[in-house]
C-alpha cells in the first residue's frame, strides 16, 4: 500500500464545542500497482455531513479492457482433414500399455494430440459478432468433401442387398418419429420443472395402453361394471327383438 494524501493535509474535528476541536489525520492508501492512476485525492465537506473526520475524495482512472471470447468453428473443417492433421501427433502403434501408468500416459498423449490438432486445424471466431459468409473456395471444399462422402456411401451400398420399399418406408417413418420426439423433448425440457414433467410423461407412455373406459351402465335396475357385462347389455338393448319367441326365422327357399 502507498499513501496518496498530499503531505501536510490536515483535517479538523467537526465537534460543536470549539474548545474541544482538535486536529485529526485522515489518510487514503491505495495499492502500489494502481498508484499512477490516482487523479485526485482531496478532503471535501459535503453539506449535512457531521463527523469527527473528513471525507477524502479519491479519483482513480482505470482502463477497462473487454475480453473477447472465441469459439471453434467445427463446421469449417472436414473429418478427413482433421484426421490427416491428427495422425502425425498420435503415439506410435507399438506404444507400451502393460501397466496402469503406461495406459495413463497413452491416453494423455492422445488428449495432447487432439488438442494440438484442434489448435492447428480448427479455425476460431469471436463470439457475438456476425459471421462472414463463406467464401467461394470454402464452398468448393465443402462440396468436394460431400461428394467424396456420397461416393463412399454409394460404393458401400453396391455390395449390399437392396432394401425393400416397405422396409425403407418403415425406416424413414422411424427416423421422422425420432426427430419429432427430439424436437418435442428439446422444447419441453428447457427448465427443471418441464424436465420433471417430461419424465412423468415418459413413465406414462411406458405403461401398457389401457382400453377405452366406459362408465358403469344401468340395465334392468342393476349397475354393470365389467366389460363383458357392458357388451352383453348393449347386445340385448340393440337386438332386443331376438328375445321374442313369437318371431320365426325365415329360411329362403331354394
Amino acid at each position: 500500500m502507498e499513501l496518496v494524501t498530499k503531505p501536510g493535509t490536515i483535517t479538523y474535528s467537526n465537534s460543536e464545542d470549539t474548545s474541544k476541536r482538535s486536529s485529526t489525520l485522515d489518510l487514503t492508501f491505495v495499492s502500489e500497482r494502481i498508484r499512477h492512476t490516482v487523479a485526485l485525492c482531496e478532503p471535501i465537506e459535503p453539506p449535512g455531513f457531521t463527523s469527527d473526520h473528513r471525507i477524502i475524495e479519491t479519483l482513480i482512472g482505470l482502463r477497462l479492457d473487454r475480453e473477447h471470447k472465441t469459439r471453434r468453428c467445427w463446421d469449417k473443417v472436414t473429418a478427413k482433414r482433421f484426421q490427416q492433421h491428427l495422425v502425425p501427433h498420435l503415439p506410435p502403434g507399438d506404444y507400451p500399455v502393460e501397466t496402469e501408468d503406461d495406459i495413463d500416459h497413452y491416453f494423455t498423449k492422445i488428449g495432447e494430440a487432439l488438442t494440438r490438432t484442434m489448435i492447428s486445424c480448427v479455425p476460431q471466431e469471436t463470439c457475438g459478432r456476425r459471421r462472414k459468409p463463406p467464401t467461394v473456395l470454402h464452398q468448393i471444399h465443402r462440396t468436394i468433401a460431400r461428394l467424396e462422402d456420397l461416393q463412399k456411401t454409394s460404393q458401400m451400398t453396391e455390395h449390399q442387398d437392396p432394401v425393400p420399399p416397405e422396409e425403407e418406408i418403415r425406416r424413414r417413418i422411424q427416423k421422422l418419429e425420432g426427430k419429432s420426439w427430439h424436437l418435442f423433448t428439446e422444447r419441453r425440457s428447457d427448465t427443471l420443472r418441464k424436465a420433471y414433467g417430461l419424465a412423468k410423461l415418459a413413465r406414462k407412455l411406458k405403461q401398457p395402453q389401457e382400453g377405452c373406459h366406459v362408465p358403469p351402465l344401468l340395465h334392468d335396475g342393476k349397475y354393470i361394471h365389467d366389460d363383458k357385462g357392458k357388451t352383453d347389455a348393449f347386445v340385448k338393448v340393440i337386438f332386443r327383438a331376438n328375445d321374442d319367441n313369437n318371431l320365426t326365422t325365415l329360411i329362403p327357399s331354394s
